[in-house]
């Protein structure tokens, strides 16, 4: 499942969601 992560996240790494969503699932 997508994990919810803050807009400058996703600025941040536009290229790299999955590795922002496991990030900050594993974060959570």
């Amino acid at each position: 499942k997508t994990v919810m992560v803050p807009a400058s996240a996703l600025q941040d790494h536009p290229d790299c969601l999955f590795i922002v969503d496991r990030k900050a699932a594993s974060l959570l």
